[in-house]
């Protein structure tokens, strides 16, 4: 299993080693700094390594954490190395602009130093993983999760027309393109459709999707796609005027 990545301001060690604490005892491994860097060893460079091979990355966000250099090197490492980022909200403050790109449309946790709860959190950050759930939380929903080398197939169903959808083999080293012009892997000839409007493809075992339009951007579940996200059954990608849901 791969590991999380702690994300935090030195301000909020105590919340951060205790979130380390309550993933770790059930069954997350965890990266956090300074604990998990060798004497020695280039600071920077082994940051950036444990971001690039972590399962998913947890953002300790407070007021701290919000105009922390540091911190935002490390989301904007996370973001474009296309990993799962999960903002763990401590104290109740606007985002900053350097931050809100990163994490606007994103699921957050909210919660208070004195009353984190963890079962959410080792719930989602077990099921991204794709092992079994240490903690039941009662949460049932099922991301469409894919194993290595094994071509699976995805199907997309135009919400107005029932009759009309889209099944595409995917797996691990490939991507589906949505859009207008006929080189897409999907095509859809629609004029409020960009030529390539976005893709989905695999990201630590989990099928992702992310926008590819400039002009029209997509829409997951109602909410602008302006980062990648998790796909689960039954969301509604919204491209254009046309509305596609996934089974």
């Amino acid at each position: 299993m791969k590991h999380t990545f702690i994300s935090h301001s030195t301000k909020n060690k105590d919340t951060a080693d205790n979130i380390v604490k309550n993933l770790e005892d059930n069954g997350v491994p965890c990266w956090i700094a300074p604990r998990n860097i060798n004497a020695g060893t280039n600071y920077g460079a082994a940051l950036s390594s444990a971001i690039r091979d972590c399962g998913t990355f947890v953002l300790v966000f407070s007021e701290y954490s919000n105009i922390s250099d540091a911190v935002f090197r490390e989301v904007q490492l996370a973001f474009e190395s296309r990993k799962t980022i999960i903002p763990v909200r401590i104290n109740d403050v606007p985002v900053s602009d350097d931050l809100k790109f990163f994490l606007s449309g994103i699921q957050w946790v909210n919660a208070t130093p004195e009353q984190l709860q963890f079962n959410k959190l080792i719930d989602d950050i077990h099921r991204l993983m794709n092992v079994p759930h240490a903690v039941d939380s009662g949460n049932t929903t099922e991301l469409l999760d894919y194993t290595e080398d094994v071509s699976q197939n995805i199907t997309l169903r135009n919400f107005d027309n029932l009759s009309q959808s889209w099944t595409v083999a995917l797996d691990m080293h490939d991507e589906i393109t949505i859009g207008r012009h006929p080189n897409n892997r999907i095509h859809i000839a629609e004029p409020s459709i960009s030529r390539e409007q976005c893709k989905i493809y695999m990201a630590d075992g989990v099928l992702t999707i992310e926008n590819s339009s400039n002009s029209n951007i997509t829409q997951l579940n109602n909410a602008p796609l302006n980062i990648p996200a998790i796909l689960q059954p039954n969301d509604r990608i919204k491209c254009g005027r046309i509305i596609l849901i996934v089974e």
